[in-house]
């Protein structure tokens, strides 16, 4: 098996994270969705909304942020300034594509750096909502320097496959 069949294969492997990450996402709307109708509904129809609804729908909505970003880099449907950048060849996109990644990387380790602290810290305190609910904080705490290393991750194989046009000049499948 060749090199660049090889590599192929864990780029695939790495979309198709990408795209399971996706179909998470996809649920936690649902999830919200239910959650805010039960909570609204409660509140209107019996004048009781539930202590946990607020709550849970912000921890839900970090979760999205967290997870959509991510599918929007594997689609590479995040916004760019595209008057200049369509009119370049592939390979000279995937120059540029290259050159701004390195602030891509520079910014998520650095979210990363920080972050890994921070949720290890909640996780030993089992930190939890200071609220009627008391809902666990960590985990969401702990799903920040995940998801950033899926970032990373997913961001790295958009970078290979960058580097790989801007050397060869042919696209990496």
């Amino acid at each position: 098996m060749r090199l660049t069949q090889k590599l192929s294969t864990v780029l695939q492997a790495i979309d198709s994270a990408g795209e399971h990450v996706g179909m998470v996402a996809r649920w936690i709307i649902v999830a919200i969705l239910v959650v805010s109708l039960f909570a609204t509904g409660a509140r209107y129809l019996f004048d009781r909304p539930p202590v946990w609804g607020y709550e849970l729908q912000a921890m839900l909505w970090a979760c999205l942020v967290l997870f959509a970003g991510l599918y929007a880099l594997r689609l590479d449907a995040h916004v760019r300034f595209d008057v200049f950048y369509i009119k370049l060849s592939p390979r000279r996109r995937a120059i540029l594509n290259c050159i701004t990644f390195l602030f891509f990387f520079i910014f998520f380790i650095a979210i990363m750096l920080q972050a890994v602290p921070y949720g290890w810290e909640s996780f030993l305190r089992k930190e939890h909502l200071v609220s009627a609910w008391g809902a666990p904080i960590w985990p969401r705490k702990m799903l920040i320097p995940i998801a950033m290393l899926l970032y990373l991750v997913q961001g790295s194989a958009i970078y290979v496959r960058n580097l790989y046009t801007a050397i060869t000049g042919r696209e990496l499948i």
